[in-house]
């Protein structure tokens, strides 16, 4: 069996090499190997999120490894953020021949560029409506609820927070600020890992718009 698992990496090996080749910069696909969680990460191909070998396991992948065992089902298509840029992740389960699950193969593509593009293109293809009143958000968590205000507002400017300037990023908070967002727990945290910045930094911006709406 673990001959069996050697090879079985091995050829994942060369696939991802070959997935990263084939989608460029913009991806980055990894391998990790179950038997050591603390230390699975075996090979990578791409640098996006800038990890190297013997790094651990992320946490929802391990919830999830962890939740259903060898009954875990893959995971396609998910929001991930890294430094502020946006990434489309999947996580395809690796087994053996016995039905174990072995490890897993991630594929994270940054897409932060694609989403400006898309931002910039509505533009054109937007109809105007009556947007006098914010539509209500029936959310289940104010996790939700946060998200739900951040993607509006990412709409709003058309830009992805990565790729704004201080200015723009003065701007984005000013219209956080307006819709009350940071008197919420965790919200200073949330929005700088959506900009890859520190939460000073959040704190220092919100500190600066204040004082500027008071002259």
């Amino acid at each position: 069996m673990i001959r069996e698992n050697v090879a079985i990496f091995e050829t994942m090996k060369r696939v991802a090499d070959g997935l990263s080749n084939a989608m460029g910069k913009n991806c980055e696909v990894v391998l990790h190997d179950f038997s050591d969680l603390s230390a699975s990460l075996i090979h990578v191909a791409g640098d996006l999120t800038q990890r190297q070998i013997g790094a651990p396991i992320t946490d929802l992948i391990f919830k999830t490894y962890k939740d259903k065992g060898d009954q875990a089902e893959d995971l396609t298509g998910y929001r991930t953020i890294f430094n502020g840029r946006i990434m489309k992740s999947s996580t395809t389960f690796l087994r053996n021949s016995a039905g174990q699950v072995i490890g897993c193969l991630c594929v994270n593509l940054d897409v932060t560029d694609f989403l400006n593009a898309k931002a910039a293109l509505d533009e054109f293809t937007h109809f105007s409506a009556d947007s006098s009143q914010s539509p209500e958000r029936f959310a289940s968590s104010f996790q939700e609820t946060l998200e739900s205000i951040l993607d509006e507002t990412v709409a709003e400017m058309g830009k992805q927070p990565a790729t704004m300037d201080k200015d723009e990023r003065l701007e984005f908070m000013r219209r956080l600020n307006t819709r009350e967002v940071f008197v919420f727990k965790g919200a200073v945290n949330q929005v700088a890992r959506l900009f890859g910045v520190t939460r000073y930094t959040i704190y220092n911006d919100l500190k600066e718009i204040r004082e500027a709406d008071l002259v």
